[in-house]
C-alpha cells in the first residue's frame, strides 16, 4: 500500500511487514517479532501503520510508527481481523472481524468469511466497538 504522500510503499512479504522508498528503495523490515503480519494500512497523516496478525487461534490488530519499532496492540479480543482502513480524520480504524473456526472451515482461502462483523477500533489502545 502506498503512503498518503506517495513516497513510500508498505507491504507484507514472507509473513512480515516491510516498507521502502518509492520508486526504487530497498525494502526494510518494520518489526522484529515472529508473528505473521499482513495487510498494512497507512494513517491519513502517514505517520503510523496498522496491520493484522493471524495464527491458527485467530489474531489481533496492531499499530506501529511508519518508521518501524515496537507495535501496540489495538484489539482486545482474539479474532480473525482483516482489511483495516483508517477513518479520514485518523481517529479510528475500520476492519472486519471474524472467528478462526469459520475461517479454517471455509472454502474461501485467505481472508474473511460471510460471517464477519464490520467494527471500528480507536487509533489508541482502548475500547473496541
Amino acid at each position: 500500500m502506498e503512503s498518503p504522500d506517495g513516497k513510500k510503499l508498505a507491504f507484507s512479504a514472507m509473513t512480515h511487514l516491510y516498507a521502502m522508498n518509492l520508486p526504487a528503495g530497498k525494502p526494510e523490515r518494520l518489526t522484529s517479532g515472529s508473528a505473521r503480519e499482513f495487510q498494512p494500512a497507512w494513517s491519513p497523516d502517514g505517520k503510523s501503520l496498522t496491520y493484522v496478525t493471524w495464527s491458527s487461534e485467530g489474531g489481533q490488530l496492531w499499530k506501529l510508527p511508519a518508521t518501524g519499532g515496537t507495535p501496540v496492540q489495538l484489539s482486545k479480543s482474539l479474532a480473525v481481523y482483516s482489511n483495516p482502513a483508517w477513518s479520514p480524520d485518523g481517529t479510528k480504524i475500520v476492519l472486519l472481524r471474524g472467528n478462526a473456526y469459520d475461517r479454517e472451515n471455509s472454502t474461501f482461502d485467505g481472508g474473511q468469511t460471510g460471517n464477519a462483523d464490520l467494527i471500528w477500533i480507536p487509533r489508541t489502545a482502548g475500547t473496541q466497538i
